[in-house]
């Protein structure tokens, strides 16, 4: 279903200027009050304007997904696999829901869009970061895994590229550190352990996983050129790699590497992971739009 076109689709264009004047923003808004010192405008961008972005691009990157599965016809194997990658955007959106719309937290990179919502506890907050974070990306990963099944199928897989071998090898001592100090941080008796305590370490490996199906994927599909197909798994590959940025920011900042206002920068990954998200499904949709359209002009000829 790959199309040779070079043309971005027009949900796409928007997605991408969309972002684009919302990373603008931020990073204006955060260059300001390093000079100045007044951090007012950018806990208003990140506790109101970043959310309602966060919700807005999940919820669309739900509706496309459901769309691209929809297109694919009972008993193919990537109706299934479109079929997991809607159950992933599902919990993506309903975690990312709970996190912002019901958060107790605000001021801290994930802030209420409804105070008056806010429900008392931190175990809905919890319970939100699982649900989009490790949950969503295990149901993702076996979606994945579907997807490389039936490139298998086709013979399409093909080798890695050394930049690939030297991005893994990075990620992967990243993961296998940070592996390291959730085995620290078990064996002291005083910390709980909790199912969210227990899920959140597992969100590296998940992403390590993640990032190795989506390289492969992408490298498989762009042996039919760069297309709206392959820029639809470019577009994963690019949402789980800069949420991995992300992370490794949120782990730069806890261990005091990284200061305000330098640590808001990286709170605008997230949107740029969700950006992202969405944009993989636009451009299947648009493939199978375009596809069908050329099958229609060749029957009719």
């Amino acid at each position: 279903m790959s199309y040779s076109g070079h043309k971005t689709t027009c949900i796409g264009q928007c997605i991408y200027w969309i972002t684009l004047l919302h990373l603008v923003t931020g990073l204006l808004l955060t260059t300001t009050s390093l000079f100045t010192g007044d951090d007012h405008w950018v806990k208003y961008f990140f506790d109101l304007q970043s959310p309602l972005f966060l919700l807005t691009f999940s919820g669309l990157g739900l509706c496309l997904s459901a769309i691209a599965w929809w297109q694919f016809g009972t008993g193919e194997s990537m109706r299934w696999a479109w079929l997991l990658i809607t159950v992933a955007s599902w919990c993506r959106f309903v975690g990312l829901t709970i996190i912002h719309v019901f958060g107790t937290t605000p001021g801290e990179g994930h802030g209420s869009v409804f105070p008056a919502a806010r429900l008392d506890g931190v175990a809905l907050l919890q319970l939100g970061h699982a649900v989009s974070g490790p949950i969503h990306m295990l149901v993702l990963a076996v979606g994945l895994l579907v997807v490389l099944g039936t490139y298998r199928r086709f013979g399409m897989l093909i080798q890695f590229s050394t930049t690939d071998y030297a991005l893994f090898g990075f990620v992967s001592a990243f993961t296998i550190y940070r592996l390291f100090e959730w085995s620290l941080w078990l064996v002291k008796p005083d910390n709980p352990v909790s199912f969210y305590e227990t899920a959140k370490w597992f969100t590296d490996p998940l992403l390590c996983v993640l990032l190795f199906e989506a390289v492969f994927i992408r490298r498989a599909v762009l042996n039919m050129g760069w297309g709206l197909v392959a820029k639809c798994w470019g577009g994963f590959t690019a949402a789980i790699l800069i949420t991995l940025i992300g992370n490794m920011g949120s782990w730069a900042a806890t261990h005091g590497y990284l200061a305000m206002p330098v640590v808001s920068l990286f709170w605008i990954t997230w949107c740029l992971a969700i950006a992202a998200y969405a944009l993989g499904p636009a451009y299947q949709v648009e493939a199978t739009l375009r596809a069908r359209e050329r099958l229609r002009n060749f029957v009719a000829a």
